[in-house]
């Protein structure tokens, strides 16, 4: 389930010439809200700054001990194209904070890793004397840097804002293959496919989108889904400014579809 909210909150990706902010809800059809994302997308002539802060709620923030995750890209815009320079991936909870800085080095396709950790650990004595439980509590922090043993020209946030250019010379019903550092199994290729044009009439039928809208799918893997053979996409529709309209998966196991809506968005000064 996590691996199929991380997909959720960094498809949000609008690649404006303007600062902007943009909030979404993400619900599963059993168990309603589930989480809400707000992105932030800041840019100061060639320089850009994405802010992807993702907070979960309901069942969601009871299974993941109150997990808010951020990740935050910043680098240089390039020909119109995203170059990260960092990647930051933050996941705090009531039991820890962990940061990981992804350092690029594209001159020498290489990265560096920092990685910092937080625990909060309550140890519990009873006081005899005065009949009562003592909670005791403790934070325990770490460090660790090396460089990281692969290397990608994009991150999971730049990726994603990528995405529409990367497939412009891609036709219906074909995919690409593309890497990025943040995502699970960073050497696997995730493939991302333009759906033909009948499919593509149906899915904006369904989720009652625009049919100016432009929709692509991104496979996912099938260890989140109800059958094990069962062929996982992740469908996304976007307006014509690159912003997602509305992001759709069904069939996750234990908990139905899961949908993301935007319910607001601003521009920045």
């Amino acid at each position: 389930m996590t691996k199929i909210l991380l997909l959720f909150f960094l498809s949000f990706s609008p690649l404006l010439a303007k600062s902007i902010e943009a909030t979404y809800d993400v619900k599963f059809s059993f168990f309603g809200k589930i989480g809400e994302s707000i992105v932030k997308y800041e840019t100061d002539d060639d320089h850009y700054k994405i802010t992807v802060t993702a907070i979960t709620m309901g069942i969601t923030a009871t299974l993941t001990s109150n997990r808010v995750e951020t990740y935050i890209s910043e680098g240089t815009i390039v020909n119109g194209l995203l170059q990260p320079h960092t990647f930051i991936s933050s996941k705090k909870s009531d039991k820890k904070i962990r940061t990981k800085t992804y350092t690029f080095d594209h001159h020498n396709k290489s990265i560096a890793l920092d990685i910092d950790t937080t625990r909060f650990k309550t140890k519990r004595s009873f006081d005899i004397k005065h009949m009562k439980i003592i909670e005791t509590k403790n934070t325990v922090v770490s460090h660790s840097n090396r460089p990281y043993e692969f290397y990608a020209k994009d991150d999971a946030i730049s990726l994603f804002f990528n995405t529409p250019d990367y497939l412009k010379k891609t036709l219906k019903s074909q995919s690409k293959q593309v890497h990025a550092i943040g995502i699970n199994h960073d050497d696997d290729a995730i493939t991302i496919t333009l759906p033909h044009n009948k499919k593509e009439q149906k899915i904006k039928k369904y989720l009652r989108v625009p049919a100016s809208n432009r929709v692509y799918t991104i496979d996912v893997s099938k260890d989140v889904l109800t059958e094990d053979d069962a062929a996982g996409e992740l469908i996304i529709t976007m307006d014509s400014n690159n912003m997602p309209t509305a992001v759709f998966m069904e069939n996750i196991a234990l908990f139905g579809d899961i949908k993301a809506k935007r319910v607001s968005q601003k521009i920045l000064p």
